[in-house]
């Protein structure tokens, strides 16, 4: 069962939930760094805990259908090479969001979406760089 945040009634919740999948979709169709904005809009509405549990099989289960609609186009070699360290760091994950509560999850989770966003930055800066 969903809870939301104090103060959020599930009308707002259950929509911004919804507009977060569908940003997590966006992002499998080319529209790079788009998943950041689903991951602040689902954490505002839900405690943290909650939200990186609902997130991450939103991203799998994205990431399973991207594969089978691109199968013919995937280079299984680099697939297989990124397993190892995936299954590592969903194990990690998990391991760390038995142990923490959702107020120590909440800095964590803003310093990766701080990260990720210098990250992007990064990458667009040296796109225009390119051309």
């Amino acid at each position: 069962m969903v809870e939301f945040a104090p103060g959020v009634t599930p009308a707002v919740g259950w929509t911004v939930l919804a507009v977060g999948a569908v940003l997590f979709g966006l992002t499998k169709t080319g529209i790079p760094g788009i998943s950041i904005l689903a991951v602040v809009l689902m954490a505002s509405v839900m405690d943290v805990k909650q939200s990186v549990g609902l997130v991450l099989p939103l991203l799998i289960t994205g990431d399973i259908f991207t594969v089978i609609y691109y199968r013919r186009h995937a280079v299984w070699r680099h697939l297989l090479r990124l397993m190892p360290p995936a299954l590592v760091g969903i194990g990690i994950g998990f391991a760390l969001l038995g142990r923490l509560e959702g107020a120590d999850l909440g800095p964590i989770v803003g310093g990766i979406v701080l990260l990720l966003l210098a990250v992007e930055l990064d990458r667009s800066l040296c796109k225009s760089e390119r051309i």
